[in-house]
């Protein structure tokens, strides 16, 4: 079922004089401006959708979702803000045809994990679910850029780019999300604990968008300083808790953010809101062509010293053809062999679930 694009055309007709002076006639609405789709009208997709509309990123929004009647109502629930935003035609539907000629396309759909199911299990469904789902959205869209938000958002972003590869797409098209939220949770919380603004804090979080996630102590900086110049324990093994209660504070910080996700979930069932803020920059960053430099879900084989055939996020410079180049940060011998050890850990999870 699909449900008609609301047009932002003044009326004609016999009648128009009635309410109206008019000066010139109105043309239809062109159609054009950037369009997103969000597959997948779960909390998730929801966020990315409302956090495009109210910054302002798309003219143009489709959201997918095989239930039809829960994506009609979310796009009816999103019009009716309309009087607050920017002018945006919004469409819902069940199938691909909706989103034809997306200029981004993100997918939040997939399985649920099901009790007592193992997380290879869980991976099987979606796997199959994504080859069912992702070639009537790439023949829709053949210019698209599609950013993967599904979890485990590594290995179903390689699985989406190895079915784009198969149907011709260039290098870049595809990428996930990976580890711009692990980041901006990074960012976030060493903002906090530092008493500056999250925007001037630059930080990553590197490898795979889960507990093997990599902190880069060694990069970060804000105001130009580099807070491991100062703070050199930032970088040391520690048997036991550092003297230096700053380093000690700091250093609990990657373990929040791993339970960040579990935290919010225990609290509120799910997460959303972060990671519809951080697709809508992703998204954002697509459509103005802005070269952004973002960890993103990339192919990782060749990167500090990678040789599985694997994708996890890795500094990224992104614009309208996707992610155009990768950034080989220093990392420390430690960092490295960290990254390394994630790569290991998102391998086998391909393995285990027979990819």
């Amino acid at each position: 079922m699909t449900t008609p694009e609301v047009s932002h055309v003044v009326p004609t007709g016999p009648d128009l004089g009635r309410l109206l002076t008019v000066v010139a006639p109105q043309p239809p609405h062109s159609g054009t401006g950037p369009k997103v789709t969000v597959v997948g009208t779960g909390s998730v997709g929801m966020a990315c959708a409302y956090s495009l509309i109210t910054q302002g990123h798309v003219s143009r929004l489709a959201l997918m979702d095989v239930n039809g009647a829960k994506a009609d109502c979310e796009a009816a629930d999103l019009r009716h803000g309309a009087a607050f935003v920017k002018p945006v035609n919004i469409k819902s539907g069940t199938d691909a045809t909706v989103t034809a000629d997306s200029d981004v396309i993100v997918l939040t759909a997939g399985a649920r994990q099901r009790p007592g199911e193992s997380r290879p299990e869980l991976l099987q469904r979606n796997a199959k679910i994504f080859a069912g789902m992702v070639p009537p959205l790439l023949e829709a869209s053949p210019d698209a850029v599609v950013i993967v938000v599904s979890n485990p958002c590594d290995v179903l972003t390689d699985i989406t780019a190895e079915i784009a590869h198969t149907m011709g797409w260039p290098n870049g098209r595809v990428f996930g999300s990976g580890t711009s939220l692990d980041s901006s949770r990074f960012r976030s919380l060493l903002s906090t604990k530092l008493g500056v603004a999250g925007r001037n804090v630059h930080a990553y979080i590197l490898g795979e968008h889960g507990d093997s996630s990599v902190p880069i102590w060694s990069q970060v900086t804000f105001g130009g300083l580099r807070l491991a110049d100062t703070l050199p324990g930032l970088l040391e093994a520690h048997a036991e808790p550092p003297d230096d209660p700053l380093v000690r504070s700091l250093l609990t910080i990657p373990a929040e953010v791993v339970d960040a996700a579990s935290s919010i979930i225990r609290g509120k069932g799910y997460t959303n809101w972060a990671i519809g803020m951080v697709t809508a920059r992703l998204c954002e960053a697509v459509l103005r062509n802005d070269c952004a430099v973002i960890p993103v879900s990339v192919p990782a084989r060749g990167h500090h010293g990678i040789t599985h055939d694997v994708y996890l996020s890795l500094p990224a410079v992104i614009g309208e053809a996707g992610v155009t180049a990768i950034v080989d940060v220093k990392l420390t011998p430690t960092e490295q062999s960290q990254l390394l050890a994630s790569a290991d850990a998102i391998h086998r999870m391909k393995q285990g679930a027979g990819l």
